[in-house]
């Protein structure tokens, strides 16, 4: 159903996680057949403690086509910035975030 990409940031300290086309819900329709709401989110966690520092919907980088089986995660060499590439580019300072 859905795929995940994740990367380390270089100093180790992050890790990234995209998780594409994860089903969030099961919808009862008309015709008694299953409907799905699906979401992808970026996340991050931090590696000493295990905890997650963020979570960002990140479902427009299709631009409403279907998923392009995946999305390139990157951390800058000084682990202050993440490129999310799909359709379309995202960069993120984590100090931002």
């Amino acid at each position: 159903m859905g795929s995940k990409t994740q990367t380390p940031s270089p100093d180790g300290r992050y890790v990234a996680v995209a998780l594409l086309d994860q089903v969030e819900a099961l919808v009862a329709s008309i015709l008694l057949l299953p409907a799905t709401i699906q979401r992808s989110d970026l996340r991050i966690w931090r590696v000493d403690d295990g905890k997650e520092r963020v979570s960002i919907p990140i479902d427009d980088l299709n631009a409403g086509r279907p998923y392009f089986k995946g999305v390139d995660l990157a951390f800058s060499p000084d682990s202050t910035t993440l490129a999310v590439c799909g359709t379309r580019v995202r960069i993120y300072r984590l100090n931002d975030l």
